[in-house]
């Protein structure tokens, strides 16, 4: 059985370095997983590093419905962020835990353009280079996971002109659902979906999440979020939960929320 493990951009910013839930430790955890004997496909973020870039740089960041806006400037620097910087040293902490852990896994890692793996459309021109995904070839991703490879996946996606910058929530789905994968888990700093009272949900249904949103309790990034469970769920994968970085590094069975198509039980 193969989980696809999505870690949140902010988890992976440059001012989490040295703090607790450093990409260590969360290299850590996701090593102590992989030697219990679990198939792994790990799909991250990065928008506080490219965030920090652009800012570094004078470039102006914009998010319209919990989306960057990505003009050319943006895009060139997210391929040198999330799939360059970002991937790369996750990578090499990955390959460090790894073996520490007595896992026989290595990581790889990749993007969406690898093998056209991960394939998408213009979402919105409005949006600039944003891509919607559309499909993609799997068969890579199977080969380095049937060889015995730990997939490092940063979410940019093969565009028909080139490379996409996509929500790397939206894209750790279409990569779970490519792969059928039986569990989806979005790792975020928070402990899970927060209800009105900011208290974590134990399950949630996707029924119940909308009239949060609508309550205006979700928003932001919650919003891209929220879509990537529906299309994850619909595309047959089995389980999807959103927990926090701490109940990852806690144990093998943390706790979040685990969301639903139908009503919680």
């Amino acid at each position: 059985m193969l989980t696809v493990l999505k870690l949140g951009g902010s988890l992976l910013s440059p001012e989490r370095a040295g703090a607790a839930g450093n990409w260590d430790g969360l290299a850590a955890a996701v090593a102590r997983r992989a030697a219990a004997g679990e198939a792994l496909c790990l799909v991250h973020g990065g928008g506080g590093a490219l965030t920090a870039f652009l800012a570094a740089r004078q470039i102006p960041t914009r998010f319209h419905q919990g989306l960057r806006v990505t003009d050319a400037a943006t895009l060139e620097a997210a391929v040198m962020v999330l799939a360059g910087a970002v991937n790369k040293h996750l990578t090499a902490a990955l390959n460090h835990a790894l073996p520490a852990a007595g896992a026989a896994a290595r990581a790889v890692g990749l993007c969406g353009l690898d093998g056209a793996c991960i394939a998408a459309a213009v979402a919105d021109p409005a949006l600039g280079h944003v891509g919607r995904v559309t499909g993609g070839d799997p068969r890579l991703l199977r080969a380095l996971l049937a060889a015995g490879f730990l997939p490092v996946l940063a979410s940019l996606a093969a565009g028909p002109d080139g490379p996409l910058n996509v929500n790397a929530d939206q894209f750790a789905a279409a990569a779970a659902g490519a792969l059928t994968a039986a569990r989806l888990l979005f790792v975020t700093d928070v402990e899970g979906v927060l209800d009105g009272a900011g208290q974590p949900l134990a399950t949630a249904s996707l029924a119940a999440l909308t009239q949060l949103t609508h309550a205006g309790t979700l928003h932001g990034g919650m919003l891209p979020k929220l879509a990537a469970c529906r299309h994850a769920l619909e595309q047959g994968v089995a389980r999807v939960e959103v927990i926090g970085a701490a109940a990852l590094l806690a144990g093998p069975a943390p706790a979040g929320t685990q969301i639903t198509l139908g009503s919680p039980a």
